[in-house]
């Protein structure tokens, strides 16, 4: 679920029960974003809890008590600890607190709070009765840079510099001195381009223009983003960054948003800045209507948060006192659910396919399956996911022709029927051949008949016997294994090797070892030729793709 505070939603409870309904059928993990400290229950945090184990996330934004009222963050160091506690004792390790650093009249005392309120919250867990014993308490911070937004009362203020922001961050991180503490923050220098944009005008345009123009794209991963490109980019528009990042603008400035009306007046956005300077806060509309002017987008029938609404609410969402919670369903004891027969799937992977890893087709394929209908048998921990059993992964670019996929049914379903659904929600890149009822053991395959074919270059006669001499005597290679790298004789394994030439194409056709225990990549062959070769030249390439799965006698095709 995506919103700000989903706590505050009046009917979060009648809402997550009905998700539930739903979400504990299909196995679906039911999150919630960042959350209010003073609204969580214990209620909502066995909801959230009903699939899956998750990191919860609290806000409270600043360290101090007296700077969350200067951003009117309602909310006290006793309710962010006893949500935390709340948490720890439902079973909790983690938790993530998000913070903003570079906020309007904040004090290196302020930073300081957030490293000691942190600290706090790992002692909450040490303080919980019924905690969880068997893992170690982990407390992540995740600080971000503030930025200046339109239509908040923050629009007027200043961005800290790229170099205060850096200081800033230098210290909390040296504040920070528990080892059960994360401390992540963002790049200052991403927020300061955030910030440009945030409360730019039009004249930027240019510069988004200058920006494309000079190939620069995908700016939000780390990879592309290019701080002093971007200096240049507005120093080629004549333009001044710190003007619209580090400048605090006067009250009676015309903004660049001002014609755009969102509900809350400007004035009212006016009074709270100059409230904050004086770090004081403004009630919530549940408590006080502060006259913002938003209510006037909607009649006061409807507005629930309006004075003397027959349904107005609390921050735990009871409607005047209707809500009844739905009794829970009882569940199977663990181990007692029994699948009816594995389906096995035989399936090719080609195309875009051809580029995902294999925890990634593992990914892909369990959605999939789980899009399909099929009543899969789902694994019984607190991560429930379905249960698929692989045969041996194939490397990223090597494709398949014959792959084998197990999947452990509830409900037995005939085989045209589970082929027809499969095939009806697969991804682009994997054809579903063939589904029938498993036989032999996966961990019965031994061999891999792979073929590599070359292209880009004219083959000659002489490589087909030159290659087959190759790999007739010992071939040593720098091999990678979860043990570390060393070299080995790679025609150990193995069983046998073809060059030969088709239509012009130079194809090697390999019998290579493929189980759980003895697994050559047939990459290693590639690489071997062509260090004893050199044959891909400029525009040569290569390609690979296992063609079958194979028995112990390297011969018998797996099924």
């Amino acid at each position: 679920m995506c919103t700000l505070s989903v706590s505050d939603y009046s009917k979060i409870r009648e809402l997550t029960d009905e998700l539930l309904e739903w979400t504990d059928d299909e196995k679906v993990s039911l999150s919630l974003p960042s959350m209010r400290a003073d609204s969580f229950t214990k209620e909502l945090m066995e909801k959230i809890s009903s699939v899956r184990s998750s990191t919860l996330t609290f806000a409270p934004e600043a360290g101090s008590q007296r700077l969350r009222d200067v951003i009117n963050k309602n909310i006290t160091e006793e309710a962010i600890l006893k949500a935390a506690g709340v948490a720890y004792a439902a079973g909790k390790n983690q938790v993530k607190l998000y913070f903003m650093n570079g906020l309007p009249y904040e004090t290196y005392e302020d930073l300081t709070g957030i490293a000691e309120l942190s600290k706090h919250v790992v002692d909450e867990y040490y303080r919980t009765p019924n905690r969880n014993k068997a893992r170690q308490p982990q407390v992540t911070l995740s600080v971000a840079c503030f930025i200046p937004k339109p239509h908040t009362p923050f629009q007027w203020e200043r961005q800290n510099t790229f170099a205060e922001l850096e200081d800033k961050q230098r210290f909390l991180s040296e504040q920070i001195t528990d080892r059960k503490v994360r401390y992540n923050y963002h790049d200052a220098r991403v927020s300061h381009i955030e910030a440009v944009f945030a409360r730019g005008d039009r004249k930027l345009g240019r510069a988004l223009e200058e920006a494309v123009n000079r190939g620069m794209w995908l700016d939000a991963w780390e990879e592309h983003f290019r701080f002093d490109d971007w200096m240049e980019v507005f120093a080629a528009c004549g333009l001044d960054p710190a003007f619209y990042a580090n400048r605090v603008i006067p009250d009676e400035e015309i903004l660049p948003w001002d014609m755009i009306d969102c509900g809350v007046s400007k004035e009212f956005l006016l009074s709270e800045r100059h409230k904050a300077e004086k770090a004081a806060t403004t009630p919530s509309c549940r408590e006080k209507c502060s006259g913002c002017g938003v209510n006037r987008l909607v009649d006061k029938a409807y507005c629930r948060w309006c004075p003397g609404h027959p349904e107005s609410s609390d921050s735990a969402g009871d409607i005047a006192g209707e809500y009844q919670p739905k009794p829970k369903p009882e569940l199977p004891p663990k181990g007692s659910v029994k699948a009816v027969r594995t389906l096995r799937v035989r399936f090719a992977k080609t195309g875009p396919a051809l580029y995902i890893s294999h925890l990634d087709l593992s990914k892909v394929m369990s959605r999939c399956i789980v899009a399909s209908g099929l009543p899969v048998y789902y694994t019984e921990g607190f991560n429930p996911i379905p249960k698929l059993v692989f045969a041996t992964p194939l490397s990223v670019g090597c494709g398949g022709d014959e792959e084998v996929l197990d999947i452990r049914l509830m409900k037995d379903v005939s085989n045209v029927e589970a082929l027809a659904k499969l095939r009806g929600a697969m991804a682009a890149g994997i054809e579903v051949k063939e589904v029938y009822t498993a036989k032999e053991k996966i961990s019965d395959i031994q061999y891999a008949h792979n073929r590599i074919t070359y292209g880009g270059f004219e083959a000659a006669e002489y490589m087909v016997d030159a290659i087959n001499d190759l790999f007739a005597k010992p071939v040593v290679m720098l091999k990678k294994s979860k043990s570390g790298e060393k070299e080995v004789d790679i025609c150990t394994f193995i069983k046998s090797l073809e060059a030969k030439i088709e239509d012009g194409v130079l194809v090697i056709d390999a019998i290579t070892a493929a189980s759980q225990e003895s697994y050559l990549n047939p990459e290693y062959i590639a690489s071997a030729i062509e260090r004893e070769f050199a044959i891909s030249g400029t525009d040569g390439y290569h390609t690979i793709c296992r063609k079958k799965l194979l028995m112990g006698d390297g011969v018998t095709v797996f099924r």
